[in-house]
């Protein structure tokens, strides 16, 4: 304890010093509660928050903060050594001395102090007497902290007055206007919704009705928008629609000088891919530069690629996964610099789909998962393609025989050629050096000189062709073709004609004169079977060797070797037997060398099958093949033969009858010029399932030729349209720009399903140059895209013409075809959609309706009720349909990419519009009555909803075909057709002649209408409407007949010219699938016929054709020169096969069961009078065609032009009733027509 006296000079300072430190701790406790208070009152303003309780807690800690310095600033004892310290730094002379009499305490028994410490503290009195000790705190800071003080607690006292809604004098809230009688409650209030999403706000009071009321909006803090609210009556609701929020927001109500509290919108978005890129790196194998594809969702790499994909998002998500089918999962890697992009790196074995999912940190999932496929092409072997020959010969030791084959590999063979072998000797190999013609088909021409090889008669020449290439193991792999034989036949074979056959001529066989010829020929027919048998089991074991590159198990393999073992043993049999009934001692030492050669065939097999092995194949081939040149000099050297003209009967010939017509048909092919014939007929087949693939991306390239051509024009449309337009109308085409971006992006997603197709197995040789254009052409339409997407307009246009030019040269490289799966599923969601957007419409017009009717009358009326209910109904329709898309896209993937892709694109399109949410949003505006606010939103759902309509009826065209088209070519096809059988029936009743027939304009359907006498009628009298499909009464009088065909006059003169331009054009750019799978069977049809006519006329063809006799031909003679010269007409002459084919064209592109029955009928009509003419050589009832065929022909051709105007156009005038006139009636309604018809040339 410190003197007395030194601390009654301490002491004021002390005093000081605490209202200094209570000044200042009220200073800034007050200052920072006002500050507080104002981020609070900011928050309100700008987020809306509830401040109410964070208010109170603020005030009380400030309170309390208060009442703790003021006790402590007054119970608190002073510190005499800190105020020592203090007052020695203001009087640094002092030198410790205050410090040194503070800390002196008595030390004597007596409580004094001694001397020295005495005298410490009289020099710090006296230094006190001196100096105003008090001064050390300054007076001008004791002022500034109380001013300061008092400044913030005013401060925090008006601050709070704001935090508190009782107390502010700003504008009064919900508890306010309850005390002045307004109570309001505002929906949806502070809520969270999706970006771009329309949002209705209403305002409810509940007591006094203020006469109106606004919206006031604040999506950043210097825009406002005010937005009055709209009431409906005496209704206590007001108000209003936001068309789509994009970004956050404020809102609040205003009314009667008033205002509520503040609500914000939160937009929040789902995560989505933006771009997905991918990097090629192709195997070794391939020698193939690393590819980049940007902008792709569905790639094609080869077998053994590493793929790296980089996927772009809108934003950073928490989960990123590539799910496949089978259940897999691939984890996407985020990029460090940017943190929206994605990575992941995989190496498929085998083609699969994948579906990203993505996960928020909100855990907000992608509405639509985009589907990234990845298509693995294998690496094929070699394609061989024998040219000639393609079978087994019968050469002669002189003749030469040339090889011709074609090799075709994806990435080039290393090297190729062809082997032969001499039964009993090695194998010699023709190769050839690839490196000596350019790409990746290669020819092989070999001539092989026999005689340089001194081969003997019935000696076997056996020979393949090979290639080799890389395989996918980066190893050489060798691809062998079919083993043929080449037979040495002797010089010298003798061809008899048979005795008995001048006897017999309607027999099919041989018959020996005694018994002795029928053991020869018994025996015969034993060497041949064996031969036969034994070049089988030659193939066999080729075959069973070849297959072995593909490892094959074992099990298969001593199973397929167990089976030839067995067949060979049976040629052991029948050998043994044939020696002991050998007729000579030649054959059977012929026979004896030649069981030897089995037996040692059967020890290799055996070795082969208990070994489990392959290599002993290879010997055993070669005794095979030495077994089968022993059994080839068995043969016999003369022949006796006949001609059958029953086929029945030829098939029960007996193997040497067989020989004799192979020996025949060998000589007869020798000519060069029928080389490849047989082949062209043999592969037809394989021609169509070629033919249908063209077709198909036919389509497609033309699709694509044609939106992209949309694209530049509607783009060339914009460049002008945006250097006029003001600052509103360019918002509008930047937004239009915007959907022509998303347009041509699809186009980019429909070109690499396009690639894949190409790439397939089965199209890849053939599709090899187009796939490759296209890949340059999808380079033209990205950087379209790009430009797009950087407001390049000019270079965008440039870029869309040129694509639209490749794609154009592409497609005409191919042909049209159609596929009809799915086509019932289709049909319907098409009839759904169509039923959709007509309910659509009536609602939109009832919707009017009731909007007027509310304007005349203010009662609610029942439509209203029916009117919610159906909008009700209606949305859950939406909700259905969607589901069916997603249905059918995900089951028509494989068989069906392009409507699966279709309908994949409208389902991401129907959940873009968000259809059902605009149906939900109306159904509670007409709940609260708010009628023209909902008309609003009906209005844009009806372009949603016929959006998907047109959606829909798009990708049904790719199954079911355009309807409109079908008939259109049907209509056509049948026009011609009809021209065909009149230029007939002109020619044959001597009309006109030949050649001015052929020079002349072919005649439109009026001019057959004239010629049978249905004339009379103005062509420009729009009211003969009428017409009778009732055939029964097609044989009544002639009066009845000419009135009803009147009106097919008018009909196909007002539509005719106007439809033929749209069947021109809409047949130039391509048309349904219906049409083009018809077109196709008829093309096909036509090769057919050229073959089959060529055979005919071919000498060798008519002598193996037995309806081909002498009679016949003389009759077919006479008949042509009866009519001067081969007719050239479908029933007379060699059209027929082609106008039948035609006209069944035209039956499959009908729906209409009675027009697709009356085609069929006319067609059996024609063919029950062309058999009459053939059978019989007469000149055909030329009348009787012209009334039976060619006028229902004309009258069928108006129907389908009937048909068509009904789809096409809403204006044509044509029947709406569809049922015939009654008998009775006809000339009574001819007769008011022809009056009306006079009535209006008057005028």
């Amino acid at each position: 304890m410190i003197e007395r006296i030194l601390q009654y000079w301490l002491e004021p300072v002390a005093r000081r010093q605490k209202q200094l430190y209570l000044r200042q701790k009220l200073l800034i406790t007050w200052s920072a509660a006002a500050l507080l208070g104002i981020a609070l009152l900011l928050t309100n303003r700008y987020w809306g928050w509830n401040i109410v309780t964070a208010a109170g807690l603020l005030c009380g800690l400030s309170v309390v903060f208060t009442i703790v310095f003021y006790i402590k600033s007054r119970y608190q004892r002073p510190d005499f050594k800190a105020i020592a310290h203090y007052i020695e730094k203001h009087y640094p002379d002092m030198k410790a001395l205050l410090i040194t009499a503070v800390e002196q305490h008595p030390q004597t028994p007596d409580h004094q102090l001694n001397y020295l410490q005495e005298r410490v503290i009289n020099e710090a009195i006296q230094h006190a007497n001196k100096h105003n000790w008090i001064k050390t705190v300054s007076q001008r800071r004791l002022t500034l902290a109380n001013y300061g003080r008092f400044a913030a607690g005013i401060l925090f006292v008006v601050i709070a007055s704001q935090l508190f809604p009782p107390i502010s004098f700003v504008a009064s809230d919900d508890l306010a206007a309850a005390g002045r009688g307004y109570r309001l409650s505002v929906s949806p209030g502070n809520a969270e919704i999706e970006f771009g999403s329309p949002v209705v706000i209403t305002a409810r009071f509940e007591g006094r009705i203020p006469s109106e009321a606004a919206l006031i909006t604040r999506p950043a803090p210097e825009e406002i928008n005010r937005i009055a609210l709209s009431k409906n009556l005496d209704d206590p609701v007001f108000g209003t629609i936001l068309p789509a929020v994009n970004q956050n927001l404020e809102y609040w109500i205003e009314y009667a000088d008033r205002r509520s509290e503040s609500y914000h919108l939160t937009v929040f978005s789902h995560p989505e891919l933006l771009r997905a890129d991918a990097r090629i790196t192709y195997p070794p194998y391939a020698n193939l530069p690393e590819k980049m594809v940007n902008d792709t969702r569905q790639i094609s790499i080869l077998e053994g690629s590493q793929v790296t994909f980089n996927f772009k998002l809108n934003k950073p998500v928490s989960t990123a996964q590539l799910v496949a089918r089978d259940g897999a999962v691939l984890d996407l890697t985020p990029q460090a610099d940017t943190p929206q992009n994605y990575q992941v790196q995989i190496e498929p074995l085998q083609s699969q789909r994948y579906e990203l999912k993505l996960v928020d940190a909100q855990k907000r999932t992608n509405k639509v998962p985009p589907r990234i496929t990845v298509d693995v092409l294998p690496n094929l072997p070699p394609d061989l393609k024998v040219m000639f020959p393609n079978r087994d010969l019968q050469p002669s030791p002189l003749e030469e025989i040339t090889f011709e084959a074609e090799v075709w590999d994806d990435f080039g063979v290393t090297e190729y050629g062809y082997s032969y072998t001499l039964a009993g000797g090695e194998t010699n190999t023709i190769a050839f050096d690839p490196q000596a013609s350019e790409g990746n088909k290669k020819t092989l021409n070999h001539v092989l000189e026999l005689e340089k090889l001194q081969v003997q008669p019935d000696q076997l020449l056996t020979y393949y062709y090979w290639a080799k290439d890389v395989g996918p193991d980066n190893n050489a792999r060798e691809t062998a073709s079919d083993l043929f034989f080449a037979e040495v036949r002797p010089f010298e074979e003798i061809f008899r004609q048979s005795q008995s056959f001048q006897d017999s001529q309607n027999q099919n066989q041989e018959r020996p004169q005694d018994q002795n010829q029928e053991g020869q020929q018994s025996q015969r027919r034993n060497n041949e079977q064996l031969i036969e048998l034994q070049k089988q089991i030659i193939s066999a074991t080729w075959n069973l060797k070849r297959q072995t590159d593909l490892n094959r198990k074992a099990d298969t393999l001593v199973e397929d070797v167990e089976t030839i073992y067995q067949a060979q043993s049976e040629v052991l049999e029948k050998a043994m037997t044939g020696m002991a009934n050998a007729e000579n001692p030649q054959a059977a030492q012929t026979l004896l060398q030649a069981i030897r050669y089995v037996e040692s065939a059967l020890e290799q097999l055996a070795r082969a099958r208990d070994l489990h092995s392959q290599e002993p194949l290879l010997p055993a081939l070669s005794y095979e093949q030495a077994a089968y040149q022993e059994f080839l000099k068995l043969r016999q050297r003369d022949y006796q033969v006949a001609r059958s003209q029953n086929n029945r009967q030829q098939q029960n010939q007996s193997s040497t009858s067989q020989q004799t017509r192979r020996q025949m048909q060998q000589l007869e092919l020798q000519q060069r010029e029928n080389r490849y014939q047989t082949e062209r007929q043999a592969s037809l087949n394989n021609n169509q399932t070629q033919q249908r693939e063209n077709l198909q991306v036919q389509n497609r390239l033309s699709e694509l030729a044609r939106r992209q051509s949309d694209i530049r024009e509607r783009l060339q449309e914009l460049q002008s349209e945006l250097q006029q337009a003001d600052e509103q109308q360019q918002e509008e085409l930047r937004r239009e720009l915007q959907r022509l971006q998303e347009n041509q992006q699809e186009i980019l997603r429909d070109m690499d399903e396009l690639q894949q197709r190409m790439n397939q197995p089965q199209n890849r040789q053939r599709m090899a140059q187009a796939n490759q254009q296209l890949s340059q052409t999808r380079q033209n339409v990205q950087r379209a895209s790009e430009q797009l997407e950087q407001g390049m307009l000019p270079q965008a246009v440039t870029s869309t013409s040129r694509a639209q030019r490749e794609l154009e040269q592409i497609r005409d490289e191919f042909r049209r075809q159609t596929s009809n799966q799915f086509a019932e599923q289709m049909r319907q969601m098409r009839d759904q959609a169509q039923q959709l957007d007509r309910r659509q419409q009536d609602i939109a017009q009832t919707l009017q309706q009731e909007i007027d009717n509310r304007r005349r009358n203010l009662a609610d009326s029942d439509q209203l009720s029916q009117l919610i209910e159906r909008t009700n109904q209606q949305r859950e329709s939406v909700e259905d349909i969607t589901e069916q898309i997603r249905r059918v896209s995900e089951q028509s993937e494989e068989s069906e990419p392009l409507l699966s892709r279709r309908l994949y694109d409208t389902l991401r399109q129907t959940n873009a519009d968000d259809i059902d949410r605009e149906l939900e949003i109306i159904e509670q505006l007409l709940r609260q009555r708010f009628l023209p606010q909902a008309r609003e939103i009906e209005k844009q759902t009806a372009e949603d909803i016929t959006r998907l309509r047109e959606n829909v009826e798009e990708a049904a065209e790719s199954v079911l075909g355009s309807q409109a088209e079908a008939l259109r070519e049907a209509r056509r096809q049948l026009e011609e057709l009809t021209r065909q059988i009149e230029q007939e029936a002109d020619q044959a009743q001597g009309i006109r002649p030949p050649n001015e027939q052929r020079d002349r304009p072919a005649p439109s359907a009026q001019d057959l209408l004239n010629r049978f006498g249905i004339s009379g009628i103005d062509p420009n009298d729009t009211e003969l409407n009428l017409e009778n499909q009732n055939r029964d009464a097609q044989n009544s009088d002639a009066q009845n007949r000419d009135a009803q065909n009147r009106d097919a006059q008018n009909r196909d003169a007002q539509n005719r010219d106007a439809q033929n331009r749209g069947a021109q054009d809409q047949n130039s750019q391509g048309g349904g699938r219906q049409i083009q799978e018809n077109r196709s069977r008829a093309g096909q049809n036509t090769r057919q016929r050229g073959a089959a006519d060529q055979n005919t006329r071919d000498p060798r063809r008519q002598l193996n054709d037995p309806d081909l006799t002498n009679a016949g031909e003389n009759r077919n003679l006479e008949f042509r020169n009866q009519w001067g010269g081969n007719p050239n007409g479908p029933i007379r002459g060699e059209d027929y096969l082609e106008w039948s084919d035609r006209m069944r064209d035209v039956e499959e592109m009908l729906e209409d069961p009675d027009l697709s029955n009356e085609v069929a009928r006319i067609r059996e009509l024609v063919r029950r009078v062309r058999t009459e003419v053939k059978r019989h050589g007469d000149e055909p009832q030329w009348d009787m065609v012209r009334n039976q065929i060619i006028k229902p022909m004309v009258d069928l051709h108006r129907r389908l032009s009937e048909e068509l105007a009904l789809l096409e156009s809403d204006k044509a005038m044509v029947p709406i009733d569809r049922d015939p006139v009654p008998q009775r009636f006809i000339d009574l309604v001819r007769i008011y027509y022809e009056i009306l018809g006079k009535d209006k040339d008057k005028k």
